[in-house]
């Protein structure tokens, strides 16, 4: 054999195993990466006990099992990381992957999404957790509101039923007129609930949630807003006596993925995530109902329930529906969003 025909055949029996080689990494490689576990990090400012964080406890455990372990996410709840108004940053910047939110945490940034002020529309429970289930699965909503958080960085995953505000106002003395709250300092858990308080013509101010209890105590606050899982499972009803039968609104609870997480993912992951929110969020919409009208025959046994007449009823109803109207005119697509409530409260 000729030297050139040698070094040819040395060459090609050089690229042939180099060849070779390659292939074999690339297969390492790609068998290490479906073998890797991603670790996602959840915050809330949800107590444990709170049955929306154990909806996204139950969310978590579907996603860790529908991905094979390929996504294990680690909670930090009661606001190790942030509270509730402190999420959004974190969210949008991709400090944090996942956060059980509130309506009104993104505040002026999504003010189409501070869906805490949506009046109710029913004093039937059953009726309004209908349409608020009506309204939160319409594509038309979900598409105005996932569009806006996919501008800031944000992507919904899933909602989940808060305990409705059916008459969750607890004061110290009786209300029973729209004058009778004049002078009092009442607990809100965030703006647009406070707006909700002033609207009836008294005052707030905002307070952690684990100091209510003494502000009750110590009588600077003599009343709250919240919900009414929170009087009980807090005993604020020890520090009050009456809780007001008005209807002021319902709330879902928002769970979100940061898209720099979200962009992270596999597409079959993305797609169990996806499919175990909506799962989650149809068991929990079903069983609402009879969890509120727990919460409402535990509070009736320790507190003295207040019905407005039903003249002062209306008063009240004007008096909330100017502060609706304002927040709903804050842009178009909070303006599209108050359109679709009340087409579906008009279809009921």
């Amino acid at each position: 054999m000729k030297q050139h025909d040698f070094k040819r055949v040395v060459l090609a029996m050089i690229a042939l195993f180099s060849f070779i080689v390659i292939l074999s990494t690339a297969g390492l490689t790609e068998a290490q990466e479906k073998g890797k576990t991603l670790e996602l990090r959840m915050a809330t400012g949800a107590k444990p006990f709170q049955r929306f964080y154990k909806a996204a406890e139950v969310w978590m455990s579907l996603v860790e099992k529908g991905t094979n372990g390929a996504v294990k996410i680690k909670s930090f709840p009661s606001a190790q990381l942030y509270d509730y108004h402190e999420l959004s940053d974190p969210l949008m910047s991709g400090a944090i992957d996942l956060a059980l939110a509130t309506p009104g945490t993104f505040g002026k940034l999504a003010p189409c999404h501070a869906l805490d002020w949506i009046d109710w529309g029913s004093p039937d429970l059953e009726r309004g957790w209908k349409m608020l289930k009506k309204l939160y699965e319409h594509p038309e909503f979900i598409a105005t509101i996932d569009g806006r958080f996919q501008e800031l960085g944000v992507k919904l995953l899933f909602y989940m039923p808060n305990a409705v505000m059916r008459g969750p106002l607890l004061v110290s003395k009786p209300v029973r007129r729209i004058e009778d709250l004049k002078g009092l300092l009442i607990y809100a858990p965030s703006p647009n609930v406070a707006a909700l308080v002033k609207a009836l013509g008294t005052s707030t101010v905002f307070v952690p949630t684990g100091e209510v209890y003494g502000a009750l105590e110590r009588g600077t606050f003599q009343g709250a807003l919240s919900l009414q899982e929170l009087y009980l499972a807090l005993k604020l009803y020890e520090k009050s006596k009456y809780l007001v039968d008005y209807t002021f609104n319902g709330g879902m609870m928002p769970f979100f993925i940061s898209l720099k997480a979200w962009n992270r993912l596999s597409k079959e992951a993305q797609k169990v995530m996806l499919d175990a929110g909506l799962q989650v969020q149809a068991e929990y919409f079903g069983t609402q109902v009879k969890f509120d009208q727990g919460i409402g025959a535990g509070l009736a046994e320790k507190l003295q329930i207040i019905t407005l007449a039903p003249e002062e009823r209306v008063r009240w109803d004007k008096a909330m529906m100017a502060t609706h109207e304002k927040m709903a005119a804050t842009d178009a697509r909070t303006q599209k969003v108050w359109r679709l409530w009340n087409d579906i409260k008009r279809s009921q």
